[in-house]
């Protein structure tokens, strides 16, 4: 049965929503007055499991509390969540699976803003490690904003063009949504811009109907008023897919 696009955009959005909906693992407090605002897309080296590990998290900054959603690399594909505080620029953060019956605090973060960045501690299943917390920004660049998949072009006769759009925050923040006509899926994550490359990871994925293969990182190239990603088929041609602003 096909899906309509509004009805399979809203499926993917109450997905999202379900995927965000984590335990807060901290508690309110009011915010330190007058700083600059942290929401938006950070990452840091978290050497827990290997020395390569990373910490993604994009923060919101209510006005009375921090809230975070992400993931730990060596916990993936675990969503970690919570909730803390920001008092005099100190920064505490816990996040949890809330998906598991029961979950505890799996990361606690202790850290002191210091000009761009927070430095500190994140105790990991009771081991505290040193790091940097540093913004994923993806800056004043030209492909800040809003983005709806317009061109499929494949050397086969393409099949009709899903409803697959890309949301490109300048704080550093992404959200991509995608639904054909069988299945859909609804993923957050960061984004950085480098040389005219756009690069993306997501974080976590949820969806429904058959799998649709959530992707896990995503490299598009801005060429023009185009986002253009590229990939390799079988045979050596290439699929390449425009997104156009909305």
């Amino acid at each position: 049965m096909r899906l309509s696009t509004e009805g399979a955009r809203r499926r993917a959005l109450l997905a999202l929503c379900a995927a965000a909906a984590v335990a807060g693992c901290g508690s309110e407090g009011t915010l330190e007055p007058g700083g600059p605002s942290i929401a938006g897309a950070w990452t840091a080296r978290v050497p827990a499991g290997s020395p390569s590990d990373s910490l993604l998290l994009v923060l919101a900054d209510s006005g009375t509390a921090v809230t975070g959603v992400g993931y730990l690399s060596s916990m993936r594909p675990s969503v970690l969540g919570g909730e803390g505080t920001l008092v005099e620029d100190h920064l505490m953060l816990a996040l949890g699976n809330g998906t598991e019956p029961g979950a505890q605090a799996r990361v606690e973060l202790s850290l002191q803003r210091a000009d761009d960045r927070f430095e500190g501690t994140a105790t990991v299943l009771g081991t505290a490690y040193p790091i940097q917390l540093r913004r994923a920004a993806l800056g004043s660049g030209p492909a800040a904003g809003n983005w709806v998949l317009a061109t499929v072009r494949e050397p086969s006769p393409a099949a009709a063009i899903p409803f697959d759009t890309l949301r490109l925050d300048a704080i550093g923040s992404a959200h991509r949504g995608f639904a054909n006509a069988s299945c859909g899926y609804s993923v957050p994550g960061a984004v950085g811009e480098s040389g005219g490359w756009i690069r993306v990871e997501y974080f976590s994925a949820s969806g429904y109907g058959p799998p649709c293969n959530p992707p896990m990182r995503d490299s598009l190239q801005l060429v023009g008023d185009t986002l253009v990603r590229r990939t390799a088929l079988v045979g050596g041609a290439t699929r390449e897919e425009l997104y156009r602003r909305r």
